[in-house]
């Protein structure tokens, strides 16, 4: 008796899930219809154009951080110009001063210059860093537009899309 119900149950089981596994069938065989086709390029489609559009805005990083460190690099020459300048005007003045006095305002010039330097260059290499870490994001971004580019030619949508994989 147990037996026979249980077969039932399982019977049961069986023709309620029909429909659903006939389901899976038509949505991962092959012959999808047109109306899938359709929705799947389309959704490529928006895909392709997120992907352009955060490539833009890299690249619009991208000029941003150039015109930055162009910046950068103009204010330092600026700095070393203005350095030597001030360098030059403590020769002159070191007419007046003693030999000690002389030499610690050259030692408080070294050091201010060291410190300056200092500060510049790790400004350049953040900036660097940035720079490289925005070219590899859009370096990936070119990528994947390529491999959406070849997946839209060579199966026309497929009906497959990146996140499914």
């Amino acid at each position: 008796m147990l037996v026979l119900k249980i077969n039932e149950e399982e019977d049961e089981i069986y023709n309620l899930t029909r429909p659903i596994r006939r389901c899976f069938t038509k949505i991962y065989s092959n012959g999808g219809t047109r109306k899938q086709d359709t929705f799947f390029e389309g959704f490529e489609r928006f895909e392709k154009f997120d992907l352009l559009n955060q490539m833009k805005a890299l690249y619009g990083i991208l000029e941003d951080k150039e015109r930055e460190l162009r910046d950068f690099i103009r204010n330092y020459e600026q700095r070393m110009r203005e350095n030597e300048a001030t360098l030059g005007r403590f020769q002159q003045q070191e007419g007046g001063m003693s030999s000690e006095e002389r030499e610690r305002e050259r030692e408080r010039g070294r050091w201010s210059l060291l410190r300056a330097v200092g500060n510049e260059a790790d400004r350049s290499l953040s900036l660097a860093a940035c720079l490289a870490d925005k070219e590899v994001a859009l370096s990936h971004a070119r990528a994947t537009i390529k491999e959406l580019q070849r997946q839209l030619t060579e199966g026309g949508g497929g009906g497959a899309c990146l996140s499914d994989q």
